[in-house]
């Protein structure tokens, strides 16, 4: 059941809002691979794209790749840090 109402709800969500509906339900790899390969690609939402990408990854124990994406998050916006 909780799967048909995220699947309705995702079908009108942006690709970061998608990501942090699965994020929030604990699907950590689902969420992750909603988000684009390069959040840099998103314009106006790459930098909470490397935020949510750096909490899955923190989630699914993938440590480095979740300081790259903090990294880049940060560098977009140096008040992140």
């Amino acid at each position: 059941m909780l799967m048909v109402i995220l699947s309705i709800a995702l079908g009108t969500l942006g690709d970061v809002d998608q990501a942090l509906v699965l994020y929030d339900a604990a699907l950590y790899q689902s969420a992750l691979e909603t988000l684009p390969a390069d959040c840099g690609e998103l314009e106006g939402d790459a930098q909470r794209c490397f935020r949510v990408k750096g909490l899955c990854e923190v989630a699914l124990n993938k440590k480095a790749a979740a300081l790259q994406s903090w990294t880049d998050m940060c560098l977009l916006e140096l008040a992140a840090a």
